[in-house]
């Protein structure tokens, strides 16, 4: 970098005006910069002195330097004179103390060392003068010469700067490319010059005035901005519909449920209200309220309203009563509809009349006005004009066109803006409006079958809703064109819309510019997604606090200005006055409106959004003032003050109580602000004794965010709930971040809305649980969703005579109707058991296992009936492997006699009279006899052996099964056949899904891209060479175990993922990104393995089918200091890969094209797979139990076979008296690890995993 001569000259006049060095004016002009490019007010810049104050050190040779740290306030908008001023009384005052070593200044401030980070300042500032740039040696010649490339920087930026012979200043400045792109610091590099050449030049300008921007910058803003004028068509709203039904009179305008209206009936009816309006008065800047729910009817009232010139004010009638009533008295509409009147054929006069006051109407009138929340508790209406309306319609016509092919569905409520798109757009197109349900809405599965019914090719929505639809429904995204806004689009979630969507466009824009004001079609994989370019006639200002514009890639409070900026706030002059204020880029008289939203302009012109300036929020795209909902729960008697903050996903409010606080306060207040509030409002509730209070005595909104969540203990008569009633309350907690729920709380009164209920369902599913957002809707509670779900039979529990003696007789249960699934034949090899295969080695001992607390008293004959219907009902356990070499086939045959099969693999050992010490090395023995029974090519999958102590003391029970017919959730399938709680249904066959995988997986070629980008991401964890399948066997493998402590296991299980919105699996694997990269400072790709139980189709049921059904997908960790962005990037490739990450495997065994790609890639030499949580509710009731000395599942595998990775990782929750204690076996390969390095990862694991609890 270069400033030039005359900038340095200047700068050492100032310089020596003010008594400073040129060093202090290089200072006082990077603090400016950095200040104006987004700093906070006090920068900290380091640099560096001689450390020779002592006449002594003079003529030594040695090190003396030291880092001094100058802090800089650029706070107040100092004049540049102003600032220098500053920077010399910070300069001298360090200088005066510049023999405290620096490590002393670190540890005085309490700063932690970090290898990632500074501990004091990211940006350091050094100059050399003229005499020291190049020492003289009499004679010779001297060159300085480059250094050897090693150099390592430890701040973001080095500014290292030298006074030069030419006159000038030079240096370098180094960055780190993890932070910043050479493009962006060369523009950086040319702005520093640039402000010390405006600020020396003239000193007393406020630094905020000082212009950073270059002239063709300059230039190329007023280019964009005069690219998007477009002349104004010349018909109206009215016209240009008339013009499609002229067109088309029959073709289908609205589809209503089971009402269809062509267009001229649609126009007739119409006119007819018009008409009606007419006579009551209705006209120009006369409002009409439609307090009615997306239909027919209020297509027709909004058209009427404006053929007759008049504006509407369309209003949800869900809403609250109250509310309603307080935007109905603060407009003062003429008139108010509820629904349609009945009103009489027009004649042909009041036609005439109804076109004469449309044109009388004129361009600036209203067209419509919508409310939004207020930061004063009182709502506010954004007055739109008619030409912001159809220049609107007519500019997303050219970002997404529609026409008379196509049907756009409307599933957006009438009081939200966006739905005025929805309703008006598809019929000046000539296409087809289709109205959802409002309740199907609430369903992604149910929107899935709108989609699919009404052929739906246009859908609008929020990214919320999207979120759903492509979580629980993703087929209902194929073909489809979709907007996307409302509320920011996370990059997972764009690039799951764009594998799938035909088209996706992600749109911005406030109310108060006209719905939508920026728009960008996504063709690429940017993150975050930009918002686009302006629309037309729309312009878009990135500006500072000073109203000048900052340079690209800089953070700026976003101007939008052009013909969509709305008239104002209706009746709400001075609101108008602070939010619509003068355009000093634009026409003169023109105004631009300043939305609060903070953003960022790329090199390309595109814009992207990055939060909020202020505190407004944004819930599933509604905008929303904290202020409006602590208002309205301030009028409640019982409240002292409130706060409402957004935690996570979860809109909170937390109230100080007024005096004693009843026990039910949270459902009280939750209940008044229904009545006043509309659902998207409604907060969860946290009564606290005091907000907390920065020093000042201001709300501390940070420490807010800390408090714990809400946590009401479930009542104690609860404990003997129903298992499934007992898992929901569970996965209620887990969801809504809470430590208990009670059977009978209210989803929703505890916190959850219609998003949460999404989550809920994609975990209940997970859990084996068939919920639907619907039913969850209908019955709220968890006691009243475990009565909805389908009950099994009564049934006799083991110990008990006939216990599956139904299956056992060859009686098996219903099998629900699936097409063509007959479980018995030969089944195609899965993606898993394609893996085995290719493992290599012996096969046969590879086996998990559990052992089991039985009831005394057991009987035998009751354990083998039990076996026998496990045989019976299972098909996927009488497996027989047929292998001929490379080539392995599978065959399910008939059940047969499964009660001889029962006796021929159960085995009694009587242990009565074995001391209890004794007992666990009798089990192991026979756990190791045991697996080497097992045999899967004559089907011997099961070894059972039951550790029989009497009728007065609990036996064991040994369950040991070949892998291949079994995995996580089938052990608590089979664990739930103990006690007789299987389903009375069978679900899809492990044959039929092993079918249903070969059909769907051609159809994955469209996810090869991303699996592209994943594997390209990672290095390897060792170097050296790779797994060596004749050397490195289990028979060599080693392992370190570690556990977490039941206070630290049970926040991660709960209230941590629900905060973050995340999974267990997330956050322990977002752990060990932390862990991994401590522990060899870089990414790498790891294996990850999942239950593999994904709703691919629709209408399968897997929760009662036991086989291996695991999925192993590659997933790239990243970690780094900060463990919220570890985990940050965990989500984004869990959201990104459809299904979990089932496609990876169908693409590499079963799509040969795929296959040859994806095995060229190299093998990741870690794999993690976490089991869940076991409890012992399966059978408690009974008896039933895990065994204390044993975890809830174990395995094993022939000593020689061929480990599958150097690091094998594997996690279980296990419930103790004490709390659920997370279990972690590290198993190596230990010649190509040491145990003291596993060691120390599984120790930072932990570590990483206790920042998660206690964050």
């Amino acid at each position: 970098m270069r400033i030039d001569p005359n900038t340095h000259a200047a700068a050492v006049r100032l310089a020596q005006r003010h008594d400073a060095t040129l060093f202090m004016v290089l200072q006082a002009g990077l603090a400016a910069l950095l200040g104006r490019l987004g700093a906070e007010r006090d920068v900290p810049l380091g640099t560096v002195v001689a450390g020779r104050t002592d006449s002594d050190l003079e003529g030594l040779v040695g090190f003396f330097m030291n880092t001094l740290v100058l802090r800089t306030d650029v706070g107040g908008d100092p004049t540049f004179a102003q600032l220098l001023d500053r920077s010399r009384a910070v300069a001298l005052a360090a200088y005066r103390n510049q023999d405290v070593p620096f490590e002393r200044v670190v540890q005085a401030t309490g700063h932690q060392r970090s290898a990632a980070r500074h501990p004091l300042f990211q940006v350091m500032l050094t100059l050399r003068n003229a005499a020291s740039a190049r020492p003289a040696l009499h004679d010779l010649h001297v060159e300085l010469l480059p250094g050897n490339g090693s150099e390592q920087l430890l701040f973001d930026l080095l500014f290292d700067l030298a006074e030069r012979d030419g006159g000038d200043i030079g240096g370098d400045l180094w960055y780190t490319p993890d932070l910043f792109d050479r493009s962006t610091m060369e523009s950086f590099a040319a702005r520093y010059a640039a402000l010390l050449r405006a600020a020396t030049a003239s000193p007393d300008l406020p630094v905020s005035r000082i212009d950073l921007l270059t002239p063709l910058e300059h230039a190329r803003l007023a280019a964009a901005a005069r690219a998007t004028e477009r002349s104004l068509p010349a018909s109206t709203l009215p016209e240009l519909f008339a013009r499609r039904v002229a067109a088309a009179p029959g073709a289908v305008a609205v589809v209503d449920g089971g009402t269809r209206l062509g267009y001229a009936e649609l126009d007739e009816r119409s006119d007819r209200l018009a008409g009606y309006l007419v006579s009551r008065g209705a006209g120009p800047e006369t409002l009409v309220a439609l307090v009615m729910p997306p239909s027919a009817d209020l297509v027709t009232a909004v058209l009427a309203v404006q053929k007759v010139g008049a504006a509407y004010l369309p209003i949800d009638p869900r809403q609250p009563e109250a509310r309603v009533a307080r935007m109905l008295a603060d407009a003062h509409p003429l008139l108010v509809f509820g629904k349609l009147p009945e009103v009489v054929p027009l004649q042909r006069s009041v036609r005439r009349d109804n076109e004469h006051r449309n044109a009388d109407a004129g361009w600036l009138a209203a067209a419509y006005t919508i409310y939004t929340s207020g930061s004063t508790g009182q709502p506010k209406g954004v007055i739109v004009t008619r030409s912001a309306l159809v220049n609107l319609l007519h500019a997303m016509q050219r970002v997404l066109p529609i026409g008379p092919g196509d049907r756009l569905l409307s599933v957006t409520t009438p009081g939200f803006d966006i739905a005025q798109l929805e309703l008006l757009q598809p019929l000046l197109r000539g296409a087809t409006l289709v109205i959802a349900d409002p309740d199907a809405v609430r369903d992604p599965t149910a929107m899935a079958s709108v989609i699919a019914d009404e052929a739906i090719t246009v859908v609008q929505a929020t990214p919320s809703l999207w979120s759903g639809i492509a979580e629980l429904a993703p087929g209902a995204l194929r073909g489809l064109r979709i907007l996307v806004g409302g509320e920011p689009l996370p990059g997972p979630l764009a690039r799951r819309l764009r594998s799938t969507a035909r088209e996706v466009v992600n749109v911005y824009g406030p109310t108060e510019t006209t719905i939508w004001s920026t728009a960008a079609v996504l063709d690429s994989d940017l993150d975050p997604p930009p918002i686009g370019r302006p629309l037309d006639n729309t312009r878009a200002h990135v500006l500072d606090a000073g109203l000048l514009h900052v340079p690209d890639g800089v953070s700026g409070e976003l101007y939008l200005a052009g013909t969509g900026v709305a008239r104002g706030y209706l009746g709400q002059a001075g609101h108008t006055a602070q939010r619509f204020v003068a355009d000093p880029y634009g026409p003169p008289g023109t105004r631009m409106y300043r939305t609060g939203d903070l953003a960022r302009r790329r090199a390309d012109g595109t814009l992207d959004f990055l939060g909020r300036v202020d505190g407004q929020l944004k819930v599933r795209g509604f905008r929303i003032e904290p202020g409006e909902i602590e208002t309205e729960l301030g009028r409640h008697p019982d409240v002292g003050t409130v706060a409402v903050i957004l935690r996570g996903r979860v809109l909170t409010a937390y109230v100080v109580p007024h005096g004693p606080a009843p026990d039910d306060l949270a459902a009280v207040l939750r209940q008044h602000a229904a009545e006043v509030l509309p659902e998207y409002m409604i907060p969860a509730v946290v009564v606290v004794d005091a907000l907390p209070l920065t020093p000042n005595g201001k709300l501390d909104r940070a420490a807010l965010s800390a408090l714990p969540p809400s946590r009401p203990a479930a009542t104690p008569d609860e404990s003997s709930a129903d298992p499934r009633e007992r898992q929901l309350r569970e996965l209620f907690a887990e969801v809504l971040g809470v430590s208990a729920v009670a059977a009978h709380d209210s989803f929703f009164d505890r916190g959850g809305d219609s998003i949460t209920s999404i989550r809920l369902v994609a975990r209940a599913r997970s859990a084996g649980l068939r919920l639907s957002v619907r039913g969850i809707f209908r019955h709220r509670t968890p006691k009243a969703l475990a009565a909805a779900l389908e009950t099994p039979p009564a049934t006799p529990a083991v110990g008990e005579p006939g216990a599956l003696v139904a299956a056992a007789t060859g009686s098996p249960a219903p099998v629900a109707a699936v097409p063509d699934d007959d479980p018995v034949g030969t089944v195609p090899l899965t993606p898993m058991v394609h893996w085995l295969r290719d493992l290599g080695g012996p096969t046969d001992g590879y086996h998990q296992s559990t052992l089991l607390r039985a009831p005394p008293g057991l009987r035998e004959n009751d354990l083998l009936s039990t076996v026998a219907g496990l045989l019976a009902r299972h098909d996927a356990l009488r497996i027989h492997l047929h292998r001929a070499g490379p080539d392995w086939r599978l065959h399910i045959p008939p059940a047969g006699d499964v009660m001889a099969a029962a006796r021929a693999i159960t085995r009694r050992v009587d242990v009565s009279g074995v001391p209890e010490s004794q007992l666990p090395t009798l089990i192991e023995a026979n756990r190791a006899a045991t697996a080497r029974l097992i045999g899967p090519a004559c089907g011997d999958l099961v070894q059972v052996v039951w550790f029989d102590a009497g009728s007065r003391a609990p036996g064991r029970l040994l369950l040991t099964i070949h892998h291949l017919a079994v995995d996580g959730v089938s052990w608590r399938i089979v664990l739930a056949d103990l006690t007789g709680r299987a389903p009375h249904t069978r679900g899809l066959s492990f044959r039929g899904w092993s079918r249903l995988l070969h059909r769907e997986a051609p159809g994955r070629t469209a996810e090869l891209p991303f699996w592209r980008d994943v594997l390209d991401g990672g290095g390897e964890l060792l170097p050296g060479r790779r797994l060596d399948p004749g050397r490195d066997v289990v028979a060599g493998r080693a392992v370190v175990e570690r556990h977490l402590a039941p206070s630290v296991t049970e926040p991660l299980l709960s209230s941590v993922p629900a905060a973050l919105g995340a999974g267990v699996g997330d956050v322990l694997l977002a752990a060990l990104a932390v862990a991994v990269q401590r522990w060899r400072g870089a990414p790498i790709l790891i294996d990850v393995e999942g239950h593999g139980r994904e709703d691919i189709v629709d209408g399968i049921d897997l929760t009662p089918t036991v086989g291996w059904f695991t999925s192993m997908f590659p997933v790239r960790l990243e970690g780094g200091p900060d463990p919220a962005r570890a985990l940050d990037r965990i989500l984004a490739q869990r959201e990104a890969a459809p299904h979990h990450g089932l496609g990876f495997g169908l693409l590499r065994y079963l799509v040969p094209e795929a296959a040859r790609e994806l095995a060229a890639a190299p093998p990741r030499q870690v794999i993690f797979n976490y089991l869940g949580r076991f409890t012992g509710e399966f059978g408690a009731a009974q008896g039933w139990d895990f065994a204390p000395e044993s975890l809830p599942v174990g395995g094993g595998s022939d000593p020689a076979m061929p480990m599958s990775h150097v690091l094998e990782i594997s996690a279980v929750t296990r419930d103790l008296p004490s709390g659920p204690q997370l279990y972690a076996a590290f198993a190596y390969a230990s010649a190509l690890l040491d145990g003291a390095e596993v060691a120390l990862l599984a120790d930072l694991w932990l570590a990483a995993l206790r920042t998660f609890a206690g964050s």
